[in-house]
C-alpha cells in the first residue's frame, strides 16, 4: 500500500474535511470547474461512481432564507445526489426542488442545526428530472454546507 495522498485545489469549503485516499486504488485528478451553485464546483476525476460519470462537489452558502440554485439544468441529463451536508443558521426548515416542484418535504432544522445524509451512486438520496436546474429552499435561516452529485441521462 502506498502512502495516502491529499486532493489539492479542493474549494476552500471542502479543504476542512481533510479527504485522503489511497493513490494503488484510484487516480485521483481534481479540477476546479466554472459556474454550478452559490460557490462553484469541484470535479473528482478518474474515479468509477459506478455509473461511469466524474463526481461533482457543490458547496451551499446562502446569504439568507430564500430559493437558491445549486446546480444548474443539463439538457440531456438528470442531476442525482450522493450526499449533502447543511446547518441552517436559524431555525427554520430546508427542502430541495427542481422546476418541477419538490424534490424532499419542508425539513425542520434548529439554529446552527443540520443535516448529515449520505447515499452513494448506485442509490443517491435524491434526483432531478433531465433538464430541471437543482435549489435549495429555506424558510427563516439561511442554509450552509455542501453536495456531492453526479450527472447521468
Amino acid at each position: 500500500m502506498s502512502t495516502p495522498h491529499a486532493l489539492k485545489n479542493v474549494h476552500p469549503s471542502h479543504r476542512a474535511l481533510n479527504w485522503v485516499w489511497d493513490v494503488d486504488l484510484l487516480d485521483w485528478v481534481v479540477e476546479t470547474q466554472p459556474g454550478g451553485g452559490a460557490g462553484g464546483a469541484v470535479t473528482v476525476t478518474g474515479i468509477a461512481t459506478g455509473q461511469g460519470n466524474p463526481l461533482l462537489f457543490v458547496s451551499i452558502a446562502q446569504g439568507g432564507a430564500g430559493t437558491t440554485q445549486l446546480v444548474a439544468a443539463d439538457a440531456t441529463r438528470r442531476i442525482k445526489v450522493v450526499s449533502y451536508v447543511v446547518v441552517m443558521s436559524a431555525t427554520g426548515t430546508m427542502k430541495f426542488i427542481d422546476s418541477a416542484g419538490d424534490l424532499t418535504g419542508a425539513m425542520p432544522i434548529g439554529i446552527n442545526g443540520g443535516a448529515a445524509v449520505m447515499g452513494q451512486p448506485s442509490s443517491p438520496v435524491l434526483e432531478t428530472g433531465v433538464n430541471k436546474a437543482l435549489s435549495i429552499v429555506t424558510v427563516t435561516g439561511a442554509a450552509t454546507g455542501h453536495l456531492a452529485y453526479f450527472l447521468e441521462a
